[in-house]
C-alpha cells in the first residue's frame, strides 16, 4: 500500500489530481458540515405567515445555532419538523408567547386564551 501510495505522488500528473481530490472532499466535508450544524436555506411556501413571507417565491435563511429553544424570543421565527408533514418538512411559525404567557387560542372564532405552560412557547399556527 506504501508503495501505491509513493508511486501515485511520484508522478506530477497524478499528484496534482490527488490534491485536487482531496480539496474535493475537503470542500464537501465543510458545507456538510456548516449546513447540518449553522446555517441552512429553504424555501417558503404556504400562506400561514402572510404578509412577513409571501405564499411562493420567497426564501429563508434557517440559523441553527438557536437550537432547542436557547435565545429565542417573542417575535422571532422558528422552523422545526412536524411529522404530519413528512419526514424532512420544515414548518416556520412566529413565537407569539413564552412559558407564562397568556395567548389568544385563535382570534377569529372567539378571545379563549391559554397559558403557555413551561417548556412550551406558543406559535402563531392559524391562518
Amino acid at each position: 500500500m506504501a508503495t501505491l501510495f509513493r508511486r501515485l505522488t511520484s508522478t506530477p500528473f497524478l499528484r496534482a489530481q490527488l490534491q485536487t481530490l482531496t480539496r474535493v472532499g475537503q470542500t464537501f466535508f465543510f458545507i456538510h458540515l456548516f449546513w447540518e450544524h449553522f446555517y441552512c436555506v429553504g424555501a417558503a411556501t404556504g400562506a400561514s405567515m402572510l404578509p412577513t413571507i409571501n405564499i411562493a417565491g420567497d426564501w429563508i435563511v434557517i440559523s441553527k445555532l438557536y437550537s432547542r429553544g436557547r435565545g429565542i424570543g417573542v417575535g422571532d421565527m422558528v422552523s422545526y419538523v412536524r411529522p404530519v408533514d413528512g419526514p424532512g418538512m420544515h414548518v416556520s411559525k412566529r413565537i407569539i408567547g413564552m412559558p407564562g404567557d397568556w395567548v389568544v387560542v385563535d382570534p377569529e372564532k372567539g378571545d379563549e386564551v391559554i397559558k403557555v405552560s413551561v417548556g412550551r412557547v406558543g406559535l402563531d399556527w392559524w391562518w
